[in-house]
């Protein structure tokens, strides 16, 4: 059978390019004889589905940036108004574009000094809402496969890259000052690796990648990041409960800001579930700092006589704790005790070396999490540098965390045995 193709409706690969029937009459003894279809060949400028992936990404990318902006621009005007502030809208809205760039990890200059620690809950807000345009944006184009992934997080970087850039100039002024460049770069390094993640998930391909991962590696990994979350929950309800402890000094420093005391509190509470990331270095050990050559440990405090005037100040510990107080530092170690018991459990179907792969994977993931946690949260508040020691923290955290994993699950495994057929392969 003859495979050759016609040279003109091929391109210089050979692949079949785009055609189109185009209507032609023919004239035989000088009378039309019905209407012959002629294939052409069409060159468009830009493919449709290149043309598809874009206009989706501009769609979602701008959705998803407005879905986390807008609720932060009427807190912003509602803070301003409430306060009595009259200056006008535009400088409100830059101040918005300023707190939405914090969630961005994009240092922030005003008046008064530097603010250059990224709020994490708009850290989460901004990765989820990238994880949804990149979903978005694949099921736009009904994308099945690896190259409609690449497709759409290349989309969606660039548009979103764009728009973040654009925010940054337009909020750079005398009043508050950005890098745009900076901006441009955190915003690309999101929207890659969420945009990527929500592409994977949505077109099935996350799910097939994440299966031909050995199945002692995914529990390894899943009881880690569990781990990290659970102790994570730990530090915010400590931090919780010295904000409770110390409710008169957190109320007096906010009534000392008058009218501004809402914005105060609301910024506050903005920065709750950061703080609660030194709460978590606070209860591993090596705790966090405010100031140079500082440190607040449970067993040793070592601070500035001045802190900054805001009321999340206000609860740190003054002095080390007591005999009592340091049964705090158990924390970590117990929640990796419980997980190491629930891999265990779900893990009786694998020999000891996978299971043991597994606690070390727990490990690695840990490290990788808690040090990636303290890294965004940390920085500084006017001239003051805040956080926690990135690497002694993951290090400290790994080290107790997967040694209680290690006893925990060979607890578990020693006394109940292995079963090949007691849990079925995930």
């Amino acid at each position: 059978m003859n495979d050759e193709r016609d040279p003109r409706l091929t391109d210089g690969r050979g692949r079949q390019r785009e055609t189109v029937a185009v209507p032609r009459q023919t004239v035989r003894n000088g009378r039309a004889r019905g209407v012959q279809r002629e294939t052409v060949a069409v060159s468009p400028l830009i493919p449709a589905r290149t043309r598809g992936v874009f206009a989706a990404a501009v769609a979602t990318s701008g959705w998803n940036g407005l879905v986390v902006f807008l609720p932060i621009l009427v807190t912003v005007i509602t803070v301003w108004w409430t306060a009595g502030r009259t200056e006008p809208v535009n400088q409100v809205a830059r101040f918005a574009g300023a707190a939405w760039l914090l969630g961005h990890d994009v240092p922030v200059e005003i008046t008064g000094g530097t603010l250059a620690v990224a709020p994490l809950i708009l850290i989460a807000a901004v990765s989820w809402r990238l994880v949804r345009a990149g979903a978005h944006t694949v099921r736009a184009v009904n994308g099945r496969d690896f190259a409609a992934v690449r497709a759409s997080t290349l989309a969606v970087t660039v548009c979103y890259t764009g728009m973040v850039t654009i925010v940054a100039f337009l909020v750079d002024s005398d009043a508050v000052s950005v890098q745009p460049w900076r901006a441009a770069v955190n915003g690309a390094i999101l929207a890659i690796v969420f945009a990527a993640l929500g592409a994977l998930i949505e077109s099935g391909g996350g799910h097939l990648l994440w299966h031909r991962f050995p199945v002692w590696l995914r529990r390894g990994m899943r009881t880690g990041l569990l781990s990290t979350m659970l102790a994570l929950a730990a530090g915010l309800l400590v931090m919780g409960v010295g904000m409770a402890s110390s409710g008169g000094a957190v109320v007096q420093i906010a009534d000392g800001f008058g009218v501004a005391g809402i914005a105060v509190g609301v910024l506050s509470l903005v920065y709750l579930p950061t703080v609660g990331v030194w709460a978590l270095a606070y209860l591993s050990g090596p705790g966090f700092s405010v100031g140079a050559e500082t440190s607040v440990r449970v067993i040793a405090v070592d601070l500035p006589t001045v802190l900054p005037p805001l009321p999340l100040f206000g609860a740190v510990p003054t002095a080390p704790l007591g005999t009592w107080g340091t049964l705090l530092l158990g924390i970590p170690p117990a929640i990796g005790v419980f997980y190491g018991v629930q891999l265990a459990l779900r893990s009786r179907d694998l020999r000891m070396w996978p299971l043991l792969g597994a606690v070390l994977t727990a490990t690695v993931t840990v490290a990788l999490a808690v040090a990636l946690l303290v890294f965004v949260t940390a920085g500084a508040v006017g001239g003051m540098t805040v956080g926690a020691p990135m690497l002694e923290t993951s290090a400290t955290m790994a080290v107790e965390v997967g040694a209680a994993v290690l006893l925990g699950a060979l607890v578990v495994r020693m006394s109940t045995g292995r079963r090949l057929d007691s849990h079925p392969e995930e």
